[in-house]
């Protein structure tokens, strides 16, 4: 049987696998399962106490961190982290920076850099001059309804 990727796959692509006996060795990320599927494994873990058990012996390092009384320094620090990372400013930044890069290496040069002077983060250039001239962009503005 030929292996099977992700990348691979098309659209309507139909595959069949090998049956295989389920064993106690299996597991599966409880993040994966829908809502009723957790809520069902956590109401086996209350009613059965062999598959409490089971699960536990096969999630100590889960269990012990939070287990760990919880440090309000981490939870700052990863606010801090993520607000600095992925806020509206920086992640303008780095689209900019994405834009220059293409600006300056285009298709039509085998992705060298043009003859124009690199685009810098200047004030006299506007992102929107970067991505016009790079492609060309026509807006269609209107100030009334267009009539059929």
């Amino acid at each position: 049987m030929k292996p099977l990727f992700f990348e691979d796959l098309q659209v309507g692509d139909r595959w069949q696998s090998e049956a295989r006996q389920i064993t106690p060795d299996d597991v599966v990320d409880f993040a994966t399962l829908t809502t009723s599927r957790q809520i069902e494994v956590l109401r086996r873990m209350r009613s059965d106490r062999g598959f409490h058990n089971s699960v536990c012996e096969r999630n100590v390092a889960v269990i012990d961190h939070l287990s760990n009384d919880f440090d309000s320094s981490t939870l700052r620090h990863n606010r801090s982290a993520v607000a600095s990372s992925y806020s509206l400013a920086t992640s303008a930044k780095r689209l900019a920076a994405i834009y220059r890069m293409l600006w300056n290496a285009s298709p039509e040069t085998g992705g060298k850099a043009q003859s124009h002077p690199p685009v810098s983060g200047s004030a006299d250039v506007s992102l929107a001059d970067v991505i016009t001239r790079h492609r060309t962009f026509f807006p269609c503005r209107t100030e009334t309804e267009i009539e059929p």
